[in-house]
């Protein structure tokens, strides 16, 4: 049987990769053509063994095997870039990978020279069949991706963000983060405290986490490293994937991939109105409390209104607001009526402004009007002036303590009206009780609304399924953590026990403090429907809503719904 990689198995090999700036796929082909050595739990390496001053233990499990590898093939790299190897031998620009001819020499194995005590030794493989393992994986991991085809301009598109960086540093923490990240990989040192220890001239490691530095002790020699990176730049693959990272952390994307689409669409370092919308929201939450019926606010917040949905005139914003706009002209001179009318806008204004970190969405007209609500309110010349004013916003916050005045606001909870007179499919509230004076809410019901019931039937089954479950949650005396009440049936949920779940009158939970057993003995005297424990997962209750008295005790993660009712009662 074939070797394979699990999901965590595939983190720790793109987080090793990230650390040494090596290019992923090359560690899974290792790891797919060594049958060497055999771990003590079974599995096998990537044919990497102890060299040197390394020890047995440190590469006898498959991290060690993993972190190990990165670091010798970042060896063998930086060996040959010395030896006198051109770029174009180590890396094929057009396809965005590896040579093959670096390929056939890593896989004759490397002895890292006895100045590098802490690299291990990699033995000699199948050439033939680590490169076949290491394109296929590399297919693998763009598949789907929009990568263009010709990589070939990667180069010049990461000088050119480079060059551009002392202009766009504003110091956000995405920004310095990205930067210490470039000195580490760039330098192939082992921590953000190594690479502040370089950039301070310091002979040992700095215990201090960057973001917690004076902007002045830090920043300036950031900035030195990256005026010299033009000059140092060789278009080696490990410097690539150190301005890479720069790339990634800096745009705060999620993957290598995602950074090279995101350059082959724009070059530029400068910041996103998208990497500001925290600071963006937590103004807005603060405007409440920074509201005092001025005129010039009272704008702000209309002019807003108006670009978030799009009207385009003021008269069609008020109308929507409730307020019919000829009150609000000078001719009225009932300055009663004028008066009611301003403190109703003022109302809806302030309701709108609470709302707003709930029903953002991120829509380009939406973010549009906040961006105008901040530049009204701050008296700001233009949109330039509204960027810098919330990035020094998000520093602030970045920098407060979590009970300072600058931190991060608690969000407000979304105000729902009240519940309907009946649920159906269309005016479901994820967060208001299933019943009245009940604990269980849709959100329980639909896995914070990832399975939103289809129809009036199933709607109907999990308001009955609430009805008949909360006396159990009265008796217990405690709150019912919901792992699984209403699955849809075009899930793919391997692990379910029961296909009540599809109608949704059947409940996987489990309650703080109990196990699964206390919870069966609790409800088994008198709960009418179906009670199941399980006996490989002691912490989790099953209840559902059948007409009939049934108990038993999964033995397995699923059960034949044949078998389900003729298993042995307990």
């Amino acid at each position: 049987m074939g070797k394979g990689l699990l999901g965590h198995q595939r983190l720790i090999f793109t987080e090793a990769a990230f650390h040494y700036g090596i290019h992923k796929p090359i560690l899974t082909a290792l790891y797919l053509t060594h049958p060497h050595p055999v771990l003590p739990d079974g599995d096998t390496g990537l044919g990497i063994t102890p060299a040197n001053r390394i020890p047995l233990e440190q590469v006898n499990s498959l991290v060690g095997q993993v972190y190990s590898a990165a670091n010798s093939v970042r060896s063998l790299i930086d060996f040959l870039g010395e030896q006198g190897w051109r770029s174009g031998e180590l890396w094929d620009h057009e396809r965005g990978r590896y040579g093959d001819r670096f390929i056939q020499t890593l896989a004759k194995g490397y002895l890292p020279p006895s100045n590098e005590p802490l690299t291990a030794r990699i033995e000699s493989c199948d050439g033939s069949k680590l490169l076949r393992e290491y394109i296929h994986n590399y297919e693998l991991d763009i598949q789907g991706q929009p990568l263009p085809s010709d990589l070939s301009f990667l180069d010049s598109a990461l000088l050119s963000f480079t060059d551009h960086v002392p202009q766009f540093y504003l110091g956000t923490p995405a920004q310095r983060q990205a930067l210490l990240t470039l000195v580490r990989t760039w330098r192939r040192l082992d921590s953000d405290q190594a690479a502040m220890a370089t950039l301070l001239a310091s002979n040992s490691p700095i215990h201090l986490h960057p973001m917690r530095m004076e902007p002045a002790g830090l920043d300036q020699p950031l900035m030195e490293f990256i005026h010299q990176l033009g000059d140092r730049y060789g278009n080696f693959p490990p410097q690539r994937e150190a301005l890479l990272q720069l790339v990634q952390l800096w745009r705060e994307l999620e993957s290598r991939e995602s950074a090279i689409i995101s350059l082959y669409q724009s070059s530029s370092p400068q910041i996103t109105p998208e990497q500001l919308d925290s600071a963006l929201i937590a103004f807005i939450h603060s405007l409440p409390r920074q509201y005092r019926r001025k005129k010039e606010q009272r704008y702000a917040l209309t002019e807003s209104y108006r670009i978030w949905h799009g009207f385009h005139s003021p008269a069609a914003t008020l109308i929507d607001l409730g307020i019919n706009p000829d009150t609000l002209t000078q001719e009225n001179r009932d300055h009663e009526t004028l008066s009611n009318a301003v403190k109703q806008l003022d109302r809806a204004l302030l309701s709108f402004s609470q709302r707003v970190s709930g029903i953002y969405h991120q829509q380009e007209q939406q973010r549009q009007g906040l961006l105008k609500l901040v530049q009204l309110w701050q008296q700001l010349p233009d949109r330039d002036g509204v960027i810098e004013f919330l990035t020094i916003e998000l520093k602030r916050m970045a920098w407060a303590r979590k009970d300072g005045l600058d931190a991060p606001p608690v969000p407000t909870p979304v105000l729902f009206p009240n519940p309907p007179d009946q649920w159906t499919p269309d005016n479901l509230q994820m967060h208001s009780a299933i019943i009245t004076t009940g604990s269980f809410t849709w959100a329980d019901a639909t896995l914070g609304g990832t399975y939103l019931p289809p129809d009036q039937v199933t709607v109907d089954a999990i308001v009955s399924m609430a009805q008949r479950v909360q006396p159990a949650r009265d008796r217990m005396g405690r709150p019912f953590h919901i792992f699984r009440w209403y699955v849809s049936p075009t899930s793919d949920t391997k692990d379910l026990v029961n296909d009540r779940h599809f109608i949704g009158d059947a409940i996987d939970f489990w309650i703080d403090g109990l196990t699964g057993s206390q919870i069966f003995w609790a409800l088994d005297p008198w709960w009418p429907g179906g009670l199941g424990k399980y006996r490989q997962f002691p912490y989790r209750c099953y209840l559902d809503a059948r007409p009939r008295r049934t108990r038993w005790q999964f033995e397995e993660p699923r059960v034949d719904h044949l078998l389900r009712e003729e298993r042995e009662m307990i």
